[in-house]
């Protein structure tokens, strides 16, 4: 959560519920129990230049 925090969320509480939100959508669309390594790529791939 660090990594994400430092990488993409910026401690913005707008920027988490955004990378949330797509975290669900991807664990859905590919049927995960678990947050991976490649699902965050994913969701990094999904936000842009958040």
């Amino acid at each position: 959560m660090e990594t994400v925090d430092k990488q993409a969320a910026h401690g913005s509480f707008r920027n988490w519920a955004c990378i949330t939100a797509h975290v669900l959508t991807g664990m859905r669309k590919k049927s995960l129990t678990e947050v991976d390594e490649p699902l965050i790529h994913w969701v990094y791939s999904k936000i842009g230049g958040m």
